[in-house]
C-alpha cells in the first residue's frame, strides 16, 4: 500500500474514532443525565402522591364493591388531579401487597390513552383487588421505602419509567404503595434527534477528514515523491539537485541530499582525473578509505622501461615535435601495457615504471611482464615506421625485476602520491640502465627468468653475472635474444 494511502486511512480511522468515541460520550452522559433526573422526579411525584392519599381511607377498600363509595372515589379525585398535573405522566395508581401477592387498589380513572376517541377495554382501570402479574423488584421495594425503576421499561404504551412510595395511615403502619407511570417517548425522540445529530456530526468530520487527509497527505508526499524520484536519478548516475527551499523537517532533507549529490560530483570529478593518473582500482581505494593509509608489502614483478638516446632526440627536434612524439609513444606503450594487466606507477620523463602483480592480480605477472616488453618492443619499431623517424628512431631499454615491493601513499599532508618502492624497484631500474652495456633492449632478472614458461625462457640467454650499482654481490642477467643491435 503506497505511503500516502496509509496516511489518508489513518487519519481516517482516528478521526473516526475520536469523533465516534466523544459522541457517544456525550449520547450517553446526556442519556443518563435525563434518566436521573427522570428517577428524581418520579421519586417526588410519588412521595408527594404518598402524602396526600388518606391511607386511613386507603385501607378501608378492601373488595371490588367499594370502588362506589365515596372513599374511592375521592382517592381517584387525588389521583386525576396527580395526573393532571405533569403531561408526562401516564398512570397513578395504588397497591397493596397480599402475601406474595400484589393487587390494585385505586386505579387512575378511565381515560383515552391511545386518543381514538372512545374508552377501551384496556383503558378501563383496574378494579380492587385485581392482580399485578410479575411485578418488578423495584416494585416490590417501593412498599417498603420510595424507589424508581433501574431503567425504561418498554410495554404497549411505548417506554415508561415508574416510581413508587409507600403509604402509611394514621398509626405510621404501611398498608400500601403509591406508584406513577411517565412516558418517555418524549425523552426518546429527544435522544433519537441528538443520536441523529452526532451520526451527522460523524458523516460530516469523516467527510472533513477526508478532504484534509487528502489536502495534507498530497503537500507530504508530493516531497517525498519528488525525494524519491531524486533517489532514482541519482541510482542511473543522474546527479542533479532538488530545486525546492522549505524551512521544515522535510527542508532539511532536501538539503541534505543536495550536499550529497554535491559531494558525489566531487568525487567523480575526481575519480575522472586521479583514474587519468592512478590505477582505478586504487581511486575506488582511495575514495572509500582515508587516504593516509598504511603501506602494503607484497611480491610483483616490477618493470623499468626508457627511451634510448633520448637526449639526443631532444636536441635534434623541435619542443613541439618531441612532446607530440612522446605522447605519441606513451598512447602506444599504455594500451600495450593495459592489455597485459599491467599498472602504470608513474611517467618518469621520457620512461615508465609498471607494476605486474599489484594492485592489479593476474596468474603469472612474470609472464605477463615478458609478454607486454616483446609487444613494447614491437610496438615501437610500427611506431617509428608510422612517424617515419629514420634518423631519429625511438628505441626502448627495459629491465624487469621479481621481489618484494612496497605499495603506499607517499608525501606531505599537502601532496600525496602512490608509488612502489623497495629493492626490487632499484634492481629493475639497474637492469634497465645495463641494456646499453649488453647492447640489449630486454634485460631481465634470474628470479623472473625462473617463472617464464618454456617458450618464454627460450627468447632469452643467459648473459652471465654483472656487478651493478647498489648491489655488493653481481646478480645473474638473462637478456632477449631476438633483440635489436644499437649502437
Amino acid at each position: 500500500m503506497k505511503f500516502k494511502y496509509k496516511i489518508f486511512l489513518g487519519l481516517l480511522i482516528i478521526n473516526f474514532f475520536i469523533t465516534g468515541a466523544t459522541g457517544s460520550y456525550f449520547y450517553i452522559q446526556s442519556k443518563e443525565a435525563l434518566y436521573r433526573t427522570i428517577k428524581k422526579e418520579l421519586l417526588a411525584i410519588s412521595q408527594i402522591a404518598s402524602k396526600i392519599i388518606p391511607g386511613d381511607l386507603l385501607e378501608k377498600l378492601t373488595k371490588p364493591q367499594d370502588m362506589n363509595t365515596p372513599e374511592y372515589k375521592k382517592i381517584q379525585d387525588i389521583i386525576s388531579k396527580i395526573e393532571n398535573s405533569n403531561d408526562e405522566i401516564l398512570y397513578v395508581y395504588t397497591m397493596r401487597l397480599e402475601g406474595s401477592k400484589v393487587t390494585f387498589i385505586v386505579d387512575s380513572p378511565p381515560s383515552d390513552d391511545n386518543h381514538d376517541g372512545k374508552i377501551t377495554e384496556d383503558e378501563i382501570p383496574y378494579s380492587i383487588g385485581d392482580e399485578y402479574k410479575n411485578p418488578p423488584k423495584s416494585l416490590l421495594l417501593g412498599f417498603i421505602k420510595p424507589t424508581t425503576d433501574e431503567g425504561p421499561v418498554k410495554d404497549e404504551l411505548g417506554w415508561t419509567m415508574s416510581g413508587y412510595s409507600p403509604i402509611y395511615n394514621s398509626k405510621g403502619e404501611r398498608i400500601g404503595l403509591v406508584g406513577a407511570d411517565m412516558s418517555l417517548e418524549k425523552i426518546h425522540n429527544k435522544m433519537e434527534l441528538i443520536k441523529k445529530a452526532g451520526i451527522i456530526s460523524l458523516l460530516i468530520s469523516i467527510i472533513l477528514s477526508i478532504l484534509l487527509s487528502l489536502y495534507f497527505g498530497e503537500k507530504f508526499i508530493q516531497p517525498l515523491n519528488l525525494l524519491r524520484n531524486s533517489f532514482r536519478e541519482l541510482s542511473k548516475g543522474k546527479l542533479k539537485h532538488i530545486d525546492l527551499e522549505r524551512t521544515d523537517e522535510i527542508g532539511e532533507l532536501f538539503r541534505d541530499f543536495n550536499k550529497m549529490v554535491t559531494e558525489l560530483k566531487e568525487k567523480n570529478i575526481l575519480r575522472s582525473f586521479l583514474g587519468k593518473m592512478v590505477d582505478p582500482d586504487i581511486v575506488k581505494g582511495l575514495i572509500k578509505n582515508s587516504p593516509r593509509v598504511n603501506g602494503v608489502i607484497t611480491e610483483a614483478v616490477v618493470v623499468f622501461c626508457d627511451i634510448r638516446n633520448f637526449t639526443t632526440l631532444c636536441s635534434n627536434l623541435p619542443p613541439t615535435s618531441v612532446i607530440a612524439i612522446l605522447n605519441q609513444y606513451f598512447t602506444e606503450m599504455v594500451e600495450v601495457i593495459n592489455k597485459w594487466g599491467g599498472y602504470i606507477d608513474k611517467f618518469l620523463g621520457d620512461g615508465m615504471l609498471i607494476v605486474f602483480g599489484h594492485p592489479k592480480k593476474t596468474t603469472n605477472p612474470q609472464d605477463s611482464a615478458i609478454q607486454a616488453a616483446l609487444e613494447m618492443i614491437e610496438t615501437c619499431q610500427v611506431l617509428n615506421k608510422k612517424l617515419v623517424l629514420k634518423n631519429h628512431a625511438i628505441t626502448n631499454a627495459i629491465g624487469i625485476h621479481f621481489g618484494p615491493i612496497v605499495s603506499g601513499l607517499v608525501g606531505s599532508d599537502e601532496r600525496l602520491e602512490y608509488t612502489v618502492l623497495g629493492d626490487t624497484v632499484n634492481i629493475a631500474q639497474r637492469l634497465e640502465k645495463i641494456n646499453r652495456k649488453l647492447n640489449t633492449e630486454i634485460s631481465i632478472s634470474k628470479e623472473v627468468y625462473n617463472k617464464l614458461d618454456g617458450k618464454l625462457k627460450s627468447k632469452f640467454r643467459n648473459m652471465g653475472k654483472h656487478q651493478i650499482k647498489g648491489k655488493p654481490d653481481p646478480i645473474e642477467i638473462y637478456s632477449y635474444t631476438e633483440a635489436k643491435k644499437t649502437a
